[in-house]
């Protein structure tokens, strides 16, 4: 894996990831299999193994750890990711014109022949390292009724 110019993760759906020369983009990739996990076909929709939402905020949350942008503000599911078929995961976080912000987007693909689906669109943002600034006056002034 690490001579293809990738590297592991430590998440059981996402095998490896890398971060693009050009775009500063990190891609988070792994393989979705029943069969090889096969928790994942206990949730199921008419007979239909579903990959279960609270996955998805899982790896978004596991590519927020990755980039250091920890906090998931806002994940949008499109298309649910039915599991069929052994299907390829690729999360790619884009960073924005703030630094601070990252939007996330996730995609499938059962064979290599395939177009990618578009599953889910978020955003991930820095958690604010900053204290709070103390109080100079105690107690605090207390609110005018009047206003």
């Amino acid at each position: 894996m690490e001579s293809a110019g990738l590297s592991r993760t430590d998440h059981p759906l996402l095998g490896a990831t890398t971060t693009l020369a050009h775009s500063g983009e990190t891609v988070l990739t792994g393989r979705l299999s029943p069969t090889q996990h096969g928790w994942l076909a206990d949730h199921a929709v008419n007979g239909t193994p579903l990959l279960p939402g609270t996955a998805l905020v899982d790896m978004a949350l596991h590519a927020g750890d990755h980039t250091n942008h920890t906090t998931l503000d806002e994940l949008i599911i499109h298309t649910p990711i039915t599991l069929t078929h052994p299907t390829t995961i690729q999360l790619t976080t884009t960073p924005t014109h703030d630094n601070n912000t990252l939007n996330l987007t996730i995609h499938t693909r059962t064979t290599p022949e395939q177009p990618w689906t578009a599953h889910a669109t978020g955003t991930l943002t820095r958690a604010n390292t900053t204290p709070p600034s103390p109080q100079t006056t105690w107690p605090p002034p207390t609110p005018n009724p009047s206003t």
